[in-house]
């Protein structure tokens, strides 16, 4: 069986880079929505054709079964 999942966004392309790397949407994102310990930029590079991105994260992990 296949599936596939499509979001349709009404933004540019350039509002959805500038929303994807901001510090307060990933703040927001990680620590509040998707409950993590700890999600810190550690180091970020923009150039011309590529952004790398480094980041130190504890995801949250209480509800996983024991052996996990």
């Amino acid at each position: 069986m296949d599936a596939r999942i499509e979001h349709t966004l009404n933004c540019t392309e350039d509002t959805f880079w500038k929303v994807f790397f901001s510090p307060d949407f990933n703040d927001q994102l990680f620590h509040k929505v998707l409950g993590f310990t700890s999600w810190t930029l550690v180091s970020q590079t923009d150039g011309d054709k590529l952004i790398e991105r480094v980041v130190d994260v504890v995801p949250k992990v209480d509800d996983l079964p024991g052996p996990l």
